[in-house]
């Protein structure tokens, strides 16, 4: 669900907003409301919501500020703003300030349901991109690491490092799972369409940890190499790991 704060200076219409339409069914929930745009920005600035839905005539801090101080702290947060005065010069600035829509008092069921539909399918994209430049981030990392050790404290929490670390190429037709292994740490980062690496520090067997690994995705394709030096070079286990691989599809294993 996407996270959604409602800001205006009158409380019946932020009763009204809420009420108005079901927010759940379009993928977002009411996080927050406030009647004092400051208080608001507070909050905002600790934990930033989704979207933002705002009056813009307040006293102490009107909409259009309270957007330009969103976008000066780069948050990555959508803006509506909302008035009831249908003066164009307010749409104007509204969206110079990076507003996704300016809407008119009273808002109307239909003009909120379709702002709704159009906001999800911007933070959906806005999500993939995000994913896609983060794992481009941690391939990076992955393939610039000297060390098994290196690695691991670049993509790992070196809190909870065993005394094993491991590294294992993953092949298969659909995405990957978010692995949650017992006794373990890793981070999966994928390389290329069908194909990943699964980077982590286990006090597992090599046994236990390949069942693991295969109860969390039976339909994968694993090889699996496991080291207690972290001082092992990356390229060679990494090597190791898909030759390992190929190898066992080879064998027919």
């Amino acid at each position: 669900m996407y996270r959604v704060c409602l800001i205006d200076d009158e409380p019946w219409v932020l009763v009204g907003l809420e009420y108005l339409v079901d927010w759940e069914t379009f993928g977002f929930q009411v996080a927050s409301r406030h009647e004092h745009a400051r208080q608001a920005l507070e909050a905002i600035l600790r934990d930033p919501p989704d979207v933002v839905i705002s009056d813009i005539r307040m006293p102490a801090l009107s909409g259009l500020d309270l957007l330009a101080a969103i976008r000066e702290a780069q948050l990555p947060v959508e803006g509506v703003l909302v008035s009831a005065f249908a003066d164009f010069a307010y749409a104007q600035e509204a969206i110079s300030r990076g507003a996704f829509q300016y809407l008119l008092k009273p808002v109307k069921k239909a003009e909120l349901e379709d702002c709704l539909t159009r906001l999800r399918t911007l933070l959906a994209k806005k999500g993939q991109q995000q994913a896609q430049e983060e794992n481009l981030h941690r391939r990076s990392l992955l393939l610039s690491a000297k060390t098994v050790g290196e690695a691991a404290e670049t993509l790992l929490d070196p809190e909870f490092f065993s005394s094993v670390f491991f590294v294992a190429n993953l092949h298969g037709t659909s995405s990957f799972p978010a692995f949650s292994l017992p006794e373990t740490v890793c981070a999966c980062i994928p390389l290329e369409i069908g194909n990943a690496v699964l980077l982590g520090s286990t006090s597992l067997s090599p046994d236990q940890l390949f069942e693991q690994i295969m109860a969390s995705a039976s339909d994968l394709r694993i090889g699996l190499i496991c080291t207690s030096r972290p001082e092992e070079e990356m390229a060679s286990l990494l090597y190791r790991a898909q030759l390992a691989r190929k190898s066992a599809v080879f064998l027919g294993q």
